[in-house]
């Protein structure tokens, strides 16, 4: 089960967020560290990031795992949000580029885009999309780390199809 229904906030005012933990940060970038450990079909977490639009309303809201999601998982997000409109895997890298960043930090910053191939979750995907009519849902599977980030956002105006 899924203790918070995160896509019913999202368009709406960050405060009503408050009464499930601790909220830090400043506009456009917001923690919350929740009051207690919630479930999300399973798996646990405790704290969530939120990114909210100028006048303080949620356009963002990302959980990370640090698991990656199984079959279960996947079924019970199919029983509320039906079937997937992605299920998608990196499959050529289309274009590299990096930036070095000679600042304190020097860090250097590697971007990759790559195209992406339409599987079933049983080839391992990296991406399953769902669209809904207020927001819309993004896994991002990060299989050599073993987490999973989930995303409820508003609806992309984007094709999502890979």
């Amino acid at each position: 089960m899924n203790d918070i229904e995160y896509g019913e906030h999202i368009g709406f005012p960050l405060k009503n967020l408050n009464t499930y933990g601790d909220l830090t940060g400043q506009h456009p970038v917001f923690q919350l560290k929740l009051k207690s450990i919630k479930d999300f079909y399973g798996l646990s977490y405790d704290e969530i990031s939120i990114y909210s639009e100028k006048d303080d309303t949620i356009n963002l809201i990302s959980i990370l795992l640090m698991n990656i999601i199984n079959r279960s998982f996947f079924d019970n997000m199919i029983k509320k949000y039906g079937n997937p409109d992605v299920i998608a895997v990196e499959d050529e890298l289309l274009k590299e580029s990096k930036n070095e960043n000679l600042d304190e930090f020097k860090q250097n910053i590697i971007k990759r885009e790559f195209a992406m191939k339409t599987v079933s979750f049983q080839d391992n995907p990296t991406l399953i999309i769902w669209k809904k009519q207020d927001f819309q849902i993004n896994i991002r599977l990060h299989h050599e780390y073993n987490a999973t980030r989930i995303i409820f956002k508003k609806p992309s105006k984007f094709n999502t199809q890979p």
